[in-house]
């Protein structure tokens, strides 16, 4: 019979007296549930319903417009047609279709056509949807024809058939039939695919954190040495991939496969390099190697090797291009020179360098090698030059950093260098071997080292080079070794040999030094304008000079009491004492004796930055120092420095030097000079031009001393981005004076898919060309 719901009310009790061991009794049902609907047909097979059917049950619910109930002994079996809808706990789905099976009042298994639904985060459509409930809860979930998935988190998964099984808090995945995969920037087309999506509990975002794909073909974002992101584009026969959490790969195998970092044009033959190998691993997101491999540039092969490797952390190891470079130089002659990859592990890698120079029948090798393990890091590079012809040349640069125990670290480093290489003459021997505390108070730092000093002054308008060679000196500094001092201090001691030279001495000064001393300083703030602050410094120093066999000690102090006022601007006044007893015989450890009074005023305000400051010498020389005023200025894109040196003495003034600068959009102009008013000539002058845009650079220079020489040096720079890919840098000086280039710089090169560069480089002494892989 058919009962409309006008009367339903009435002889609903009527009608549900044949259902009530079914609906009520669990003993005897399947099916605990509530059935409403336009209308009813009730028999001892089924029940059918029709119009705006719903059927509620124990945590799910279904709604359609027209429904089927079947109750067997065991189970009830459900059809719904027409705009279908189930929900649950954590899914809901709708179709044209639907066929459910429940059992002892829960959810077992539903089958949908051309349905759509949610699962947790994840959305899901297809032709046919299987699901299989444990508990309400989605366990297994198969999509087939035209199957998607999709989170609200940017992960994409499509292809003919996808299964999912859950574990945990995430899913096992299974999908075949020209499979689509994306999360982010990583893309994969694949035949097959297995995983496992993983799901944060915090924000509800997927992603992939392991993946199996058959014939795989897509990109993957990788972080490259120099901070740059590139996309690994590659294909292969077989690839296994783990990702982090936030979806970018951290280790991956490729059998049979060829990949590229290029922006490539076509499919991999139109690549500006590709590699093909064996097998390519990604291991720990750090570097990128192909084993039994052939290095290709647009589909010719450019080389072989039983491996290849990328680092993509930044090991601050040299550039070295796998690609064979050339050369002239005039020292040189043609030069033709290689890199070839060394890997032993992913924490032990380097490469060996061969080159050849023809105009001395000269072997370059060299080798670069960084390491890595547990409390230990190190890198290096060694490289030699051996010719039948001219001087031979070495170099050794090493770093070493280890902290073996957790409460002190070890650093060493040695850089030495001998011989002739591009011109230039090298004799360098620098090493640093030093152990340190890793604890901040008190810490202290040991240090055995050999460090050559060279610096260049002025002296009667001759130029005097001064050098200093410590060969070894071992210190030991101990830096607040007292918590409870309310000054900072600091104990340090020290032994070592010295070699000090000058250009104009006759020889050599040597001789060892032994000191100890230490030295505080003390800040107190009085009022909130007004602090005193001390300093001070006192040690002994032991010397012996093996020529004469004499033994000299000298002790030296200092103290530096002062006061600060501080208000709209700074006034510093302090007192320097400096004394000694005894001298030393080496120039670069003379402590001269000095009492001084030193004045000091700085203010700020706005634009504007003023200070002026002079000094009052009571020993050795007594007398006023030179007043110095400098004015700061910046803004409205004009930028000025004015610098006024007042001899006191004379009450006259002695030089000024200015600085100014201007901007307007991409261009500004600078202009530098400096009067002496003793000599009443010019000095220091520039006058500099210069554009600059976001990829292009032009500048213009010119030096002179007005009016004796308006225009002594010209000098220009360029970097120019030209066309789209090409760039140009250019920069040299021409002295007027000798009509002669003093220095020149060049280079020419192509970015080819941002991945290859080809180019010229160049200066004085010769012509380079090059090429090598961009991005790593």
């Amino acid at each position: 019979m058919v009962y409309t719901r006008r009367t339903q009310a009435i002889i609903l009790s009527l009608l549900l007296i044949p259902l009530a061991t079914t609906l009520f009794y669990p003993e005897k049902t399947i099916l605990g549930a509530a059935l409403e609907a336009d209308q009813l047909e009730i028999s001892e097979e089924k029940t059918v319903a029709r119009g705006n059917v719903r059927l509620t049950g124990s945590g799910w619910s279904l709604r359609s417009e027209h429904l089927v109930l079947k109750t067997g002994e065991e189970k009830t079996r459900i059809t719904a047609t027409r705009d279908v809808e189930i929900d649950s706990e954590r899914f809901s789905a709708g179709g044209e279709g639907l066929d459910l099976i429940v059992s002892a009042q829960e959810l077992k298994k539903a089958e949908l056509s051309q349905g759509k639904g949610k699962s947790g985060p994840l959305n899901f459509r297809g032709e046919a949807i299987s699901v299989v409930f444990d508990d309400n809860r989605v366990e297994t979930l198969t999509i087939e024809g035209n199957a998607r998935l999709r989170s609200e988190k940017n992960l994409y998964l499509a292809g003919d058939r996808i299964e999912l099984e859950g574990r945990g808090s995430g899913w096992n995945l299974t999908s075949a039939g020209h499979v689509t995969y994306r999360k982010g920037e990583t893309e994969f087309q694949v035949n097959e695919i297995s995983g496992v999506i993983a799901i944060d509990q915090e924000d509800q975002s997927t992603s992939l954190r392991t993946l199996t794909a058959v014939s795989p073909k897509g990109k993957l974002p990788i972080e490259a040495g120099n901070g740059a992101r590139r996309l690994l584009r590659i294909k292969g026969e077989k690839a296994t991939l783990e990702f982090g959490p936030s979806g970018n790969p951290v280790r991956g195998n490729f059998h049979d496969s060829t990949f590229s970092t290029c922006e490539c044009k076509g499919g991999f033959e139109g690549c500006a390099y590709s590699i093909t190998a064996k097998k390519t691993s990604l291991i720990k997101g750090e570097i990128v190697l192909s084993r039994s491999a052939a290095l290709k540039t647009f589909g010719f092969t450019a080389g072989a090797s039983p491996l290849y490797f990328f680092p993509l952390k930044d090991v601050e190891l040299p550039d070295r291009s796998y690609i064979p470079r050339v050369s002239f130089s005039l020292d040189r002659g043609i030069s033709i020179g290689s890199a070839f990859p060394i890997y032993l592990n992913q924490n032990n890698f380097g490469n060996l360098l061969l080159d050849y120079y023809n105009r001395n029948r000269a072997i370059g090798l060299g080798l670069d090698f960084y390491s890595e393990g547990g409390n230990f890091s190190g890198k290096g590079e060694l490289y030699g030059k051996y010719g039948f012809i001219g001087d031979d040349y070495f170099k050794v640069n090493a770093t070493v950093d280890s902290n073996p125990t957790g409460w002190f670290e070890l650093n060493a480093n040695i850089d030495y260098r001998n011989g002739a290489l591009a011109g230039k003459s090298f004799e360098e021997n620098n090493w640093t071997l030093s152990l340190s505390s890793v604890k901040d108070n008190p810490s202290w730092q040991a240090k055995l080292n050999r460090v050559e000093e060279e610096e260049t002054e002025d002296q009667n308008e001759n130029s005097i080079e001064h050098v200093i060679e410590r060969t070894p000196e071992f210190s030991f500094t101990w830096e607040d070794p007292i918590k409870s001092s309310p000054a900072e201090h600091e104990f340090y001691t020290s032994y070592g040999f010295y070699r000090e030279n000058q250009s104009n001495w006759s020889n050599y000064r040597t001789g060892a030094r032994g000191n100890l001393g230490g030295d505080f300083s003390l800040d107190r703030t009085l009022l909130e304008p007004l602090s005193l602050f001390l300093r001070g410094r006192a040690g002994v120093s032991q010397y012996f000079q093996p020529n004469s066999g004499n033994f000299t000690t000298r002790a030296r102090m200092g103290l530096q009491p002062g006061i600060r006022l501080t208000g709209p601007g700074k006034l510093t006044a302090k007192f320097i004492h400096r004394g000694e007893i005894g001298s030393s015989p080496f120039r670069f450890d003379r402590v001269e004796a000095l009492d001084r009074l030193s004045l000091g005023l700085s203010s700020s305000q706005k634009e504007i930055d003023q200070s002026l400051d002079f000094h009052y010498d009571f020993h050795p020389d007594p007398g006023f120092s030179d007043l110095t005023y400098e004015l700061n200025y910046g803004g409205n894109n004009l930028g000025q420095t004015f610098r006024l040196k007042h001899d006191l003495t004379a009450w006259s003034p002695k030089s000024i030097e200015t600085e100014t600068s201007y901007t307007w959009d991409l261009f500004s102009a600078g202009f530098s000079t400096e009067y002496d008013f003793s000599s009443g000539s010019f000095s220091k002058t520039k006058l500099g031009l210069r554009y600059e845009e976001k990829t292009n650079e032009v500048g213009l220079e010119l030096k002179g001393t007005p009016p004796r020489d308006w225009l002594e040096k010209i000098s220009l720079e360029t970097d120019l981005k030209i066309l789209e890919d090409w760039s140009i840098t250019f920069s040299g000086g021409y002295d007027v004076s000798t009509h002669s280039i003093t220095d020149l710089s060049y280079s020419i090169r192509n970015n080819l898919q941002n991945c290859l560069e080809v180019g010229i480089s160049g200066d004085l002494s010769g012509i380079r060309f090059g090429v090598g892989l961009a991005g790593f």
